[in-house]
């Protein structure tokens, strides 16, 4: 009994740690935005302009594909320059290295 409970929380240790590992992973690789008030873009590098769309796509889902967008340009950071999220959803952001 004393086996199984050992195995339980070993297992259940190393689900915890490989949540950690993948979200400190994601995150550490995903683009960051720029606001506007605190625009850093002049330290940057422009690499380009990106546009998504998406029918009815949540505020959420837009920045999140930005945020791949701009990841698969090799680009670190973007900065929104236009966002619908309510139909027709879309967005368009500048892309800085």
């Amino acid at each position: 009994m004393q086996n199984d409970f050992n195995d339980s929380k070993e297992l259940q240790m190393k689900g915890i740690i490989l949540f950690a590992s993948l979200f400190f992973t994601f995150s550490v690789y995903s683009a960051d935005e720029i606001s506007r008030v605190n625009d850093v873009s002049h330290q940057k590098i422009k690499c380009g302009v990106i546009s998504v769309a998406r029918v009815d796509a949540t505020s959420d889902e837009l920045l999140r594909l930005l945020s791949s967008k701009s990841d698969a340009l090799g680009c670190r950071y973007f900065s929104i320059t236009s966002f619908e999220s309510e139909g027709n959803s879309r967005a368009t952001a500048v892309v800085y290295h």
